[in-house]
């Protein structure tokens, strides 16, 4: 896959998966950019929008913050087609974001592959996604995707995808 740019919360982390992505993208040229709220992009006339981390950091000790609380939130438009990719962002993330989005969304990546933590109600009412995709490993040690999530997902009237069942 050409990658184009990274982009991530800039919270550089030792573990060597990490260390070896900034390696591969130095090593490629390819630029490694901070996301922040507010921030867009233009991709041939695919706009993407970064919703999630507010580029101030609401807690300035980085190594306090949950990783999934600064995950990447972005809405992904192109025409009339709407898709909001929530990371592993938390109900609390989530909640914040969805205050700031219209409805009527085609697609909705359900947050932390459909933990009990994530895609709760209040985001569901507000971007009444037709779509929901799950990614999620077949047999995960976790039993995602819970079934609380895959009940909010049915009540909200969202179609159910998951990678686990129908591959990529």
């Amino acid at each position: 896959v050409e990658v184009g740019a990274v982009l991530e919360p800039a919270l550089p982390t030792g573990k060597s998966g990490y260390v070896e992505a900034l390696r591969a993208a130095r090593g490629r040229g390819v630029p490694w950019l901070r996301a922040e709220a507010g921030r867009r992009f233009d991709v041939d006339g695919m706009i993407v929008e970064v919703l999630h981390p507010p580029a101030t950091p609401r807690d300035p000790q980085p190594e306090r913050r949950d990783a999934n609380s600064t995950s990447v939130v972005v809405a992904v438009r192109f025409g009339a087609f709407d898709a909001l990719l929530t990371g592993d962002a938390p109900a609390e993330v989530e909640r914040e974001v969805a205050g700031a989005l219209g409805g009527g969304f085609e697609v909705l990546k359900v947050a932390h592959h459909g933990s009990d933590t994530s895609t709760d109600s209040v985001l569901l009412a507000r971007t009444r996604p037709r779509v929901g995709l799950v990614s999620v490993g077949r047999g995960n040690r976790y039993g995602h995707p819970s079934p609380d999530v895959l009940g909010r997902l049915r009540r909200a009237g969202t179609e159910v995808r998951r990678t686990d069942r129908e591959g990529t």
